[in-house]
């Protein structure tokens, strides 16, 4: 699952840098939710691929494990454009993620 969270992460990264690209002059929140956006509909529609796959199948639980890549690279990249005021964003954002983690681990657990 570690694996779902750092690939995620590195696919929300790019997608930041890729919508800054085409949209340089939009605020940074709309850029930060549509690159999230982004990241969790790929998420959603992998898992629902992985459905039509024999001898795989989509969960619920990865789809929350993509997002916890996602909201932990929103997170660390809005508080690094913030600057030195950014430290309580980012602790709350990095508090919110160890929440997530531990409620999508408790979650797999229960639909497993």
């Amino acid at each position: 699952k570690g694996a779902h969270v750092v690939e995620y992460a590195l696919l929300t990264l790019f997608s930041i840098r890729f919508v800054l690209l085409l949209f340089p002059r939009e605020s940074l929140k709309k850029i930060l939710l549509l690159s999230a956006g982004f990241a969790l509909a790929y998420g959603a529609t992998d898992e629902l691929h992985q459905l039509f796959v024999p001898f795989r199948g989509g969960k619920i639980s990865d789809v929350l494990v993509d997002s916890l890549g996602v909201l932990l690279t929103v997170s660390i990249y809005y508080a690094h454009r913030l600057g030195k005021k950014s430290l309580k964003y980012l602790i709350i954002g990095a508090l919110i993620v160890l929440l997530a983690l531990v409620l999508a681990n408790q979650i797999a657990l229960l639909l497993e």
